[in-house]
């Protein structure tokens, strides 16, 4: 829920996006309906959970080496700036 709007629902979140990014409502459902996003939502997805975190926001800082630190369950930026 957000704002007492059920934003599990395409019809509600497509106008949200919409109206936020200016964008076509058609243009952006059928967009988010296709399956190369479905794709990377269900690949994201499966990242997420390789992470081991319960919590979201969830935040992955990875060098070009490959040193990574996993920050999970903070609700703001400020404590990583």
């Amino acid at each position: 829920m957000r704002e007492g709007l059920r934003v599990a629902n395409w019809q509600i979140s497509a106008e949200a996006g919409a109206g936020a990014a200016g964008l076509g409502f058609s243009a952006l459902l059928n967009r988010a309906k296709s399956p190369e996003v479905e794709a990377r939502a269900r690949a994201t997805t499966v990242e997420f959970h390789a992470l081991k975190v319960s919590q979201r926001p969830t935040f992955v800082i990875e060098s070009n080496i490959g040193d990574r630190a996993v920050i999970s369950g903070l609700a703001k930026i400020e404590p990583l700036v």
